[in-house]
């Protein structure tokens, strides 16, 4: 697509005024909005994909801490990470 703008300008004297704007960088505004979560708790051996390609969006998301536990034991200590 190609694109031209066009402005105005008044000058108190004659003469000429030369403009270079370089490069056009074409922005797609009509994106669909985001409707995910905003706030994720990562899993244990799954994957997660947050689907906000070529989507808008409102607010940064966060990642919260990955889940973590420890429990005494005869043994020692028993820790667990990231449960499902």
């Amino acid at each position: 697509m190609e694109w031209a703008a066009t402005f105005t300008a008044c000058f108190f004297e004659d003469g000429e005024f030369e403009a270079c704007f370089g490069e056009v960088i074409e922005v797609d505004h009509h994106f669909d909005p985001y409707e995910g979560p905003y706030i994720v708790t990562p899993l244990a051996w799954q994957d997660q994909v947050l689907a906000t390609k070529n989507k808008t969006m409102t607010d940064d998301v966060t990642v919260l801490e990955v889940p973590y536990t420890e429990v005494s034991n005869p043994y020692g200590t028993t820790a667990t990470i990231a449960t499902l």
